[in-house]
């Protein structure tokens, strides 16, 4: 809408890189850039979605909207998280008093693709993002011979009712090649600041 904060341009990645035997490098499909998941929290959309960052590798983009109505939406703030290199397929949780917590897969040219997580304190500075950690590190190469090769958008974050801590799911590289699996894991706040 005129005079609302416009969201930064977003593009459709390239593949991200993973190790591969032989020191060769195979390739992982971040699809495109559409909102994989939103949440609301305290007058506000959250949500996330893969996008190109400045090597034209994917990035992990999540953005808070203020929508108390349709005419006054505006951006709050966004943030960028690239894991060690790449990160995809995000998903995001907030709690009441606005920690937000990011889960995604992240791989390189040195690390198969692995489940991981992030987040921010509510007190953060506007658009910050904490250091990420590996909570599940991929095991091996992974490399379809089916194509198009499709990695799964199976990331979820999750508020736990009972204490306001998160669960977090991404995807992550198994053995043997093509194998994939899900790692679930209880998240008690935001990472440290780095």
């Amino acid at each position: 809408r005129p005079g609302a904060s416009p969201v930064r341009l977003f593009s459709r990645p390239r593949e991200t890189p993973h190790p591969f035997p032989w020191g060769a490098l195979a390739a992982i499909p971040p699809n495109d850039y559409r909102l994989l998941n939103a949440v609301w929290s305290n007058g506000s959309l959250w949500c996330g979605l893969n996008t190109a960052g400045s090597s034209s590798l994917p990035i992990a983009r999540w953005y808070q909207i203020a929508l108390s109505s349709l005419s006054t939406a505006s951006l709050t703030q966004s943030g960028d998280v690239s894991g060690s290199g790449a990160a995809y397929y995000p998903a995001i949780a907030v709690d009441a008093s606005g920690d937000m917590e990011l889960a995604f897969t992240t791989s390189s040219t040195a690390t198969y693709a692995s489940a991981a997580f992030t987040g921010r304190a509510a007190g953060d500075p506007a658009g910050a993002t904490r250091s990420y950690g590996v909570y599940e590190p991929g095991t091996g190469p992974y490399q379809e011979t089916q194509v198009p090769m499709r990695w799964g958008d199976y990331s979820g974050m999750a508020l736990d009712p009972s204490d306001s801590s998160f669960w977090a799911i991404a995807e992550l590289a198994g053995t043997p090649n093509p194998n994939y699996e899900t790692a679930i894991t209880h998240v008690t706040g935001p990472p440290e600041l780095a």
